[in-house]
């Protein structure tokens, strides 16, 4: 199964004061009342994939994404697949994250259920939006509060939100009243197509 992961399509984001903390927090995978039986599948791999290490974890995050995009194809409005399959998005990021690994800059072939992934991604249309020069966290494990963030606003659709945020530091920041780094809002999403069982994921 080949894997692509694309490049970000926009990263600008600056700010004056130290106004927000953030603490992490540990998701949990969302409870399903259908009893479908993809979906139900897709939960156990999860679920599995909490006590595993994060190589055999990604391999069980992209089947679940894989049998929950493929009930929503059919049922678009259901609710239980998006949440499981935007659930999985950001497990696998978290993953590739975890296990340190670069299929940015290489292929890497991960290992799942009787399938091989391919992780592969094009070219960066230019430095800025180079994943390896950004750490990438799922927003599902930050707790953000602060005198920014008083209320908290999400868009619901298909796609795990995730916030960017540069490696290196901006000497001038000061001087340009901005962030010492970049932090970008981005989302995630994975595709599979083809034959083979070719995938996509995207981060936009």
């Amino acid at each position: 199964m080949k894997l692509s992961i694309l490049t970000f399509s926009g990263l600008v984001l600056c700010g004056c004061a130290h106004l927000a903390t953030v603490k992490t927090t540990e998701p949990h995978v969302p409870t399903i009342a259908a009893s479908d039986d993809k979906l139900a599948v897709a939960t156990q791999k999860l679920t599995a994939a909490e006590r595993e290490q994060p190589l055999i974890a990604l391999g069980h995050d992209l089947l679940a994404a894989k049998l929950s995009l493929s009930v929503l194809e059919q049922r678009p409005r259901d609710s239980s697949a998006q949440s499981i399959y935007n659930f999985s998005v950001a497990r696998a990021v978290e993953n590739i994250e975890r296990a340190k690994i670069q299929p940015w800059q290489r292929k890497i072939n991960i290992v799942g259920d009787h399938t091989t992934y391919t992780l592969t991604t094009p070219k960066p249309v230019d430095p800025e939006h180079d994943p390896s020069r950004y750490d990438l966290f799922p927003t599902d494990t930050l707790k953000i509060s602060g005198s920014f963030f008083k209320t908290r606003s999400s868009v619901n659709g298909i796609g795990a939100p995730l916030v960017a945020v540069g490696h290196a530091e901006n000497p001038q920041f000061r001087q340009q009243y901005r962030l010492p780094r970049v932090y970008a809002p981005v989302t995630a999403a994975i595709r599979f197509s083809g034959q083979k069982q070719s995938s996509n994921l995207s981060i936009r």
